[in-house]
């Protein structure tokens, strides 16, 4: 048994849902992040739809896994990003966003998730798409290094 199996196998049901939210968002964050542009039969298509929404989606993943890991409780009825982040308590993560007004821009992107799996409903939408992939990186980044801080679980090393 690896090192992180072993210490994972350790944690309570609370911890260990915050790594599997930690680790599905992740999964959401490298397809978003890698499905920016599908190439199929020489042809490049624009996915950035779906690139966004799962990108999104990572970001709440992301915030409630800190969520749980913080307060030792589940967070599973909100979706909404800045309620989300509100909830975390966490100024380090604006003090690292300081390219941006963050809570302007959070609270912009706050239903996105919603909103954008069904653009077709909108005649038209905007969103600030660096802004999401910084954010989403941030929080990614953050919620590893509280998980090896409180847990001495390296997430690079996961089985997934």
């Amino acid at each position: 048994m690896d090192d992180f199996q072993r210490e994972y196998n350790k944690l309570n049901f609370i911890s260990k849902r915050a790594i599997n939210a930690y680790r599905s968002g992740r999964q959401f964050m490298v397809t978003g992040i890698n499905t920016s542009f599908g190439v199929t039969l020489d042809r490049l298509y624009p996915t950035i739809i779906s690139s966004l929404v799962n990108e999104i989606f990572a970001c709440e993943l992301f915030l409630k896994s800190l969520y749980m890991i913080k307060h030792q409780k589940e967070m599973n009825k909100i979706h909404k990003l800045f309620d989300l982040y509100e909830a975390i308590e966490d100024n380090e993560i604006k003090n690292k966003m300081t390219n941006y007004d963050f809570i302007d821009e959070l609270k912009k992107i706050n239903s996105s998730f919603i909103t954008w799996r069904y653009c077709y409903e909108y005649n038209s939408l905007i969103i600030n798409r660096k802004f999401v992939f910084d954010f989403c990186k941030i929080l990614e980044e953050k919620n590893r290094e509280v998980i090896f801080e409180k847990y001495n679980i390296d997430m690079t090393k996961s089985f997934i």
